[in-house]
């Protein structure tokens, strides 16, 4: 079978990125444009390189030259108005997301949110749109709201499975938050073990499971926990020994 340059151009970039080399995935793309034409997968893949590597303003630039490739191309090949409107949510997201970054928190909520009403075929797309609407609007008074629109934290194994490792983590870190701030305990312990497992070694769930301790009022339990750890790996343990600073 014959390789399309384009496409192998960008699964490598994907697969590049996804390991936190955004560089070298830009270069293999950029190599790749002066050889053949830009696709909208290699433009889409080279705008989430500029959103690792953390430049905001030149993501926005990139995610509207590859929105404009791909719904350039979709018309070409027969796409109805619906099918083009619900492949382009993605790109909302991701816009939103980098606005989130820069500071717009309004503007971010306001793109996750309409993402959201849009009801996106693609669980990922909805799932990533859930989860950072969680993170923008965070504690607030209407955490009911949220946690009813964050309904896609909770998706199924196939597409958990199409997630990055970062990505799972946060959604697991997220799930147990949005159940500690509604004063779910038993819904956070749950959760917890998957938090454990995708943060293995790390300080973070303990601190997650000593915050559910004290909501549920076992102070002296929550202090023996956060004590044994610290105890137990010193070298790592410094939001630990802040927390129980503050705790004592």
């Amino acid at each position: 079978d014959v390789v399309d340059p384009g496409e192998l151009a960008a699964n490598r970039a994907a697969a590049l990125c996804a390991a936190g080399e955004s560089e070298a995935a830009e270069k293999v793309i950029t190599a790749t444009a002066l050889m053949v034409e830009m696709t909208p997968d290699m433009a889409y893949n080279r705008a989430c390189c500029v959103i690792e590597r953390g430049d905001w303003k030149e993501a926005l630039s990139a995610l509207d030259e590859a929105e404009a490739l791909f719904t350039e191309q979709a018309v070409e090949h027969g796409e109805t108005e619906e099918e083009v409107a619900d492949d382009k949510i993605v790109y909302q997201v991701q816009r939103s997301y980098v606005k989130q970054r820069m500071g717009q928190l309004d503007a971010a909520l306001e793109g996750y949110e309409a993402a959201l009403r849009a009801k996106p075929s693609d669980a990922e797309v909805a799932a990533v749109a859930s989860n950072n609407l969680f993170a923008v609007r965070g504690r607030e008074s209407n955490m009911f709201d949220t946690a009813k629109k964050a309904k896609a934290l909770n998706f199924d194994e196939a597409v958990e499975a199409k997630l990055t490792v970062p990505q799972r983590r946060v959604f697991a870190l997220n799930r147990c938050l949005l159940a500690l701030y509604m004063n779910k305990v038993k819904e956070c312990t749950a959760a917890l073990s998957k938090l454990e497992r995708e943060f293995e070694g790390s300080e973070l769930p303990v601190l997650v499971r000593a915050a559910v301790l004290a909501k549920d009022k076992q102070m002296d339990e929550c202090t023996k926990l956060l004590h044994d750890y610290a105890k137990a790996n010193p070298k790592q343990a410094l939001r630990v020994k802040l927390t129980m600073a503050q705790i004592q």
